[in-house]
């Protein structure tokens, strides 16, 4: 958000305004989906880095150009080929378990609409494999022949194949995991951009806040 400065000084207020801003990690999470919400390329840009930094099964493939955000439950989703996903979210909305999310999450419970653009409902493909696989079901996208398992993108196999931070196959795609694996995600994002905590001692800092 600074392109071509000509006052240093002032650079260096905005950027101290922004690490002031988000210092608080709820905070950071919060702006985060904000963030994510719109427009698309916000997605991307996040998801790109993410990708790089989970890395590949192959280490010597090199993540290629021309990755697009690829929504795994669909836009337009196909209800039969979904019912899953809708009798997971009705059981969880009915009977929830707080022992199944953390104390952040019990309260972000998001109408199913709401779901596709979640960060934790996002991936990558290539632009051919994303089209192949659209509004496909979740096992038809795993085991298709260009679909997740085949991936050599490690949050792809590592985060949708498997159950992040496990050895887990997934056999379907719920509302509960979708807000698990973003809150893994976060988590990662949060470690990958982790910045020193500042403290101002100049009074005009407190503006910043």
């Amino acid at each position: 958000f600074i392109q071509n400065g000509n006052d240093k000084d002032a650079d260096v207020q905005k950027i101290i305004k922004v690490l002031l801003q988000f210092d608080d990690e709820l905070d950071f999470k919060t702006e985060l989906r904000s963030t994510l919400a719109e427009p698309k390329e916000n997605a991307k840009f996040i998801l790109e880095h993410l990708t790089k930094m989970l890395g590949n099964k192959d280490d010597e493939i090199v993540i290629a150009n021309g990755l697009e955000v690829e929504h795994i439950f669909p836009q337009n989703e196909k209800p039969d080929d979904w019912k899953c996903f809708m009798d997971d979210y009705e059981a969880y909305d009915k009977d929830l378990n707080p022992d199944e999310l953390s104390e952040e999450l019990l309260n972000i419970m998001p109408h199913p609409d709401q779901f596709t653009d979640r960060l934790g409902n996002l991936t990558l493909l290539s632009s051919p494999k994303n089209k192949e696989l659209s509004n496909l079901s979740f096992p038809e996208k795993l085991n298709h022949e260009s679909g997740y398992k085949k991936s050599q993108l490690k949050i792809n196999s590592e985060t949708v194949v498997k159950v992040e931070d496990t050895d887990t196959q997934r056999t379907d795609w719920t509302s509960l995991g979708i807000l698990k694996r973003e809150e893994y995600l976060t988590n990662e994002i949060i470690e990958m951009w982790n910045l020193p905590r500042l403290y101002c001692t100049n009074h005009q800092c407190s503006g910043y806040k």
